[in-house]
C-alpha cells in the first residue's frame, strides 16, 4: 500500500509539473499574404536568425520568445499584443514586423529580458541574405533563352514574385523561476516611460494624440 501511495504521489507531482510548464507556453498563429513582392524583409529584433529548407508549399516564420516574467504577467503581455506580428508592402518589399516589441518595458528598474530566436522555413529555391528573403533565380540563363531584354525582364519579374503565404508562428515561454500567485493589480511595469500595473497593459495607440 505504501508503495502504491508513493507511485501515486510521483504520478500526481509529474502531472502537476507538466501542467505548470505547459501553462507558461503561449502560442500565436497568423498568416500573411506577401502580395507577390519579390522580397520579404524580416524587420524584427532577434538574437538569432536561422534558415531551413522544408517540403511544404508555404513559407513559415517561427519566433521563439523567452521572457523572464511570471506566467501570469506574460499572459497579459501576450493578450495586449506584445508579440503580435504584422506585415505590409513597401515598394517591391514586403516587410514583416513586430511593432510592439519596439516599446521599451522595464520591471523593477531593469529592462524586460526577452530572448528571441527566429527560424525561417522555405522551399529549397529560396535564399535568406541577412534578413531579406527572396527566390534564387538564374537571371543569366533566363536572359540567354529569351528573345529580347523586355521579354527576359518580364519573365524574371514573374518568377521572382512570391505567391506563397507566410505562416507566422510565435511561441512565448516564461523563464521566470517564480511559480507563486501574482497580483496583477500590484505588479508594476514601465512601458515607454509610463508606469502601469500588469492588469492595465495595453499597446493600443492613444487616439487623443
Amino acid at each position: 500500500m505504501k508503495l502504491f501511495s508513493c507511485f501515486l504521489s510521483i504520478f500526481i507531482f509529474s502531472n502537476l509539473a507538466f501542467s505548470q510548464v505547459h501553462e507558461s507556453n503561449k502560442s500565436l498563429v497568423k498568416t500573411l499574404n506577401p502580395k507577390e513582392c519579390p522580397n520579404i524583409k524580416i524587420d524584427i529584433k532577434n538574437k538569432n536568425l536561422n534558415a531551413e529548407i522544408w517540403d511544404e508549399g508555404t513559407i513559415r516564420l517561427q519566433l521563439d520568445v523567452k521572457a523572464n516574467v511570471p506566467s501570469a504577467v506574460l499572459s497579459q503581455l501576450v493578450k495586449a499584443g506584445r508579440y503580435s506580428l504584422d506585415g505590409g508592402k513597401d515598394g517591391e518589399t514586403y516587410i514583416v514586423i513586430a511593432p510592439n516589441l519596439e516599446k521599451a518595458i522595464r520591471i523593477g528598474g531593469k529592462d524586460l529580458e526577452e530572448i528571441i530566436t527566429i527560424t525561417v522555413q522555405t522551399p529549397g529555391y529560396f535564399v535568406l541574405n541577412d534578413n531579406m528573403l527572396s527566390k534564387d533565380i538564374d537571371e543569366t540563363t533566363i536572359a540567354a533563352r529569351s528573345n529580347n531584354a523586355e521579354e527576359a525582364a518580364a519573365m524574371i519579374r514573374k518568377m521572382r514574385a512570391i505567391n506563397q503565404n507566410v505562416e507566422l508562428h510565435v511561441n512565448v515561454v516564461s523563464t521566470s523561476g517564480y511559480k507563486g500567485e501574482v497580483d496583477l493589480s500590484k505588479y508594476k511595469l514601465v512601458i515607454d516611460g509610463n508606469e502601469i500595473t500588469a492588469d492595465q497593459v495595453s499597446f493600443e495607440e492613444d487616439s487623443s494624440k
